[in-house]
């Protein structure tokens, strides 16, 4: 099944997430930019094929390929959700940063 993917692009992608993990863990990018680069990473994996492309004859693999494939979209939209809310919070210290007063600052 390995040479059903595309190795560089495999690579490429490691390399990625584990820049990206580094970054997070070490408070380089807020938790807004953390939040994109996990729904990227869901995304490419959900809408690239990655589940249906990885095949096995097992009955067992077929299901937990399919459930993981339903939790890997659930996953997506509970982070979604959480990038709205953490987009509010992001704009809202740079403009408490800026020094607006916070009558011009929507906190809601």
């Amino acid at each position: 099944n390995v040479d059903r993917f595309n190795r560089k692009a495999l690579e490429e992608m490691i390399e990625f997430i584990l820049d990206s993990e580094s970054s997070a863990r070490h408070g380089k990018i807020s938790e807004y930019q953390a939040l994109c680069i996990a729904v990227k990473i869901e995304k490419s994996m959900a809408e690239g094929g990655f589940y249906s492309e990885a095949r096995s004859d097992s009955a067992e693999y077929q299901i937990m390929a399919s459930r993981l494939m339903d939790l890997t979209k659930t996953h997506i939209e509970r982070i979604e959700k959480e990038l709205v809310l953490s987009a509010k919070t992001e704009e809202k210290v740079k403009l408490a940063k800026k020094g607006s007063p916070k009558d011009e600052v929507n906190w809601r």
